[in-house]
């Protein structure tokens, strides 16, 4: 009896972990390569994650050919293993884990004002400013233009642009 309890407890730690594969086979291509990464481009990339190796077809067997390390909705790049020698257009083949969708619904708070006191106070003894009219017109003063060093009050060209006419 304790032999075989042993045996379900252990089929069911190695069943969980050979569990996360789907069994799907997804083909992609190689798009891009550069000195750092191999860019291969698929129809989705559900199920992959960064860490999953990608694989060739050599004759019929699986060699291991790239790294996946950063991962987009249509494309996978990651870092060349082995001595792998690829190629634009290369078939290169990925095997997805299952993907668990959870059902999570986030509730937004809605945030509460905090209002002190002192604002309150603030706010009761709040007295709108009055509304003043000007009459009349604004220029410059000669004495707050720049010097040019041909003498204090003259208007260069260079000083004129501080000027408005009335």
């Amino acid at each position: 009896m304790k032999h075989l309890i042993t045996l379900c407890v252990l089929l069911f730690l190695t069943s969980s972990l050979f569990a996360q594969k789907t069994g799907e086979e997804r083909e992609g291509k190689v798009s891009f390569i550069s000195s750092q990464n191999i860019y291969v481009e698929y129809s989705t990339t559900e199920g992959i994650a960064a860490g999953d190796t990608l694989w060739l077809k050599d004759n019929g067997k699986k060699v291991p050919a790239v790294l996946a390390g950063f991962i987009s909705s249509k494309s996978v790049a990651g870092s060349r293993i082995g001595e792998v020698k690829l190629e634009k257009g290369t078939l290169i083949y990925a095997y997805p884990s299952v993907v668990k969708q959870e059902d999570v619904v986030v509730v937004p708070e809605e945030p509460t004002p905090v209002i002190t006191p002192e604002q309150k106070e603030k706010a009761r003894n709040f007295k709108p400013v009055e509304k003043k009219n000007y009459r009349g017109r604004f220029s410059p003063l000669f004495h707050t233009l720049p010097a040019t060093g041909e003498g204090k009050g003259t208007i260069s060209a260079e000083n004129s642009r501080f000027m408005t006419l009335n």
